[in-house]
């Protein structure tokens, strides 16, 4: 999915620069075909394998951690 995303804000900003740059003689483009259509969805993230730390309290006793 994250490939998705930014192929499409790569087209549209290219699209969009077409239409409306900073410079007018790279304007191609009377409008911008990436109006109006929704990006893809983002989808569900991935699962971290390990947690950082947050709860190694509970993997090991509190003798060892130090």
């Amino acid at each position: 999915m994250k490939a998705d995303s930014k192929s499409w804000a790569t087209a549209y900003g290219m699209f969009r620069d077409a239409s409306v740059g900073k410079r007018r003689d790279l304007r191609v483009r009377p409008d911008n075909p990436c109006s109006g259509i929704a990006p893809p969805d983002r989808g569900i993230g991935k699962a971290k394998p390990f947690d950082n730390g947050r709860h190694s309290h509970r993997l090991w006793p509190p003798d060892l951690g130090s």
